[in-house]
């Protein structure tokens, strides 16, 4: 079930925009479905995820980064550990952040079990499950990226089936 959602999340990810710097001039670049554009080298656009890496392939453009994700890592995880007794505090990562990951674990830039990854998520996760086993309050929504959300919602899920199962023997 989880696998269906995630792979949901990464098909949103793909439909983000993203910063583009072109590398070489290209005529009618379809946008969307009803929009195309001309661009133009040493121009920065804004395109689609999915075609920003398609024309990165083929050496028209090159998706711009503002941090690398090491760095991010770093970051957050040291940002997360500070507030482990805040068991409230989530901070804003970005919305693509762990789509990011799984591309550089693909692409072999990061290592599958490196321990940024490992220690970040782990962080969260534990703060997830005390916020769904809590409640859930909306402010904390706003600092959740598309997966933890949807892994609040089956935590929150299946803890409040546990609870009436408990208390009035039913599901």
């Amino acid at each position: 079930m989880l696998r269906k959602y995630i792979k949901s999340c990464e098909l949103l990810h793909e439909l983000d925009r993203v910063r583009t710097i072109v590398i070489k001039d290209l005529d009618e670049v379809p946008v969307s479905h009803i929009e195309a554009l001309s661009i133009t080298h040493g121009s920065e656009v804004d395109l689609p995820y999915w075609l920003a890496k398609a024309l990165s392939k083929q050496k028209y453009c090159e998706v711009k980064e503002v941090n690398d994700l090491v760095g991010l890592l770093r970051k957050f995880k040291f940002l997360e550990w500070t507030t482990t007794t805040s068991r409230h505090i989530l901070h804003k990562l970005p919305k693509d952040i762990y789509y990011r990951i799984k591309e550089c674990v693909e692409k072999g830039m990061l290592s599958k079990n490196d321990p940024l990854v490992y220690d970040l998520s782990k962080l969260r996760l534990n703060k997830l499950i005390d916020i769904s086993r809590l409640g859930v309050k909306e402010e904390i929504l706003q600092n959740l990226t598309i997966e933890e959300r949807v892994i609040l919602n089956i935590l929150s899920t299946v803890i409040g089936e546990w609870i009436n199962y408990l208390m009035r023997g039913e599901i």
